[in-house]
């Protein structure tokens, strides 16, 4: 049985809502999932990489915690970023690459996710990307809707 999801207060929290209110209003949030620049890395976890956002942290301690305070249509800005990001650089790409794992890794544990974007449709924007090199775990959500 999955469990039911609540927002957790993750060390260093507020100041990833910051930057995602930010993000929002100044148009930007793609940079926030990127995190090339510095000034809009998100890093808060033990990561692998330290020259990008850490997705899975963005979407815990940021995305989902301002979408249930704010709302401010966040699932559809999310989607639009990274659907901006499908054909860009390969690093792009990854971080693509790196939310649909997050949120199927959610998915999967719980039943009330605040929301998702990771559809079939979406999916197939990944597939039919420059980037796109082939991939098991994308061959394999073909069922979600």
């Amino acid at each position: 049985m999955k469990e039911t999801y609540t927002i957790t207060n993750c060390n260093g929290g507020e100041a990833v809502e910051e930057a995602v209110v930010y993000g929002i209003r100044k148009g930007n949030l793609r940079s926030y999932f990127y995190g090339m620049d510095s000034d809009y890395r998100i890093v808060g976890r033990d990561t692998g990489s330290c020259d990008l956002t850490d997705v899975g942290y963005l979407i815990e301690a940021g995305l989902y915690p301002v979408f249930q305070k704010y709302g401010f249509g966040l699932a559809g800005l999310t989607k639009r970023a990274l659907e901006e990001m499908i054909n860009g650089d390969p690093k792009e790409y990854s971080q693509v690459y790196q939310y649909v794992v997050h949120e199927m890794g959610l998915r999967d544990k719980y039943s009330d996710l605040p929301f998702t974007i990771v559809d079939k449709e979406f999916i197939d924007k990944m597939k039919k990307s420059k980037n796109y090199s082939g991939s098991e775990l994308l061959e394999s959500v073909q069922g979600i809707g």
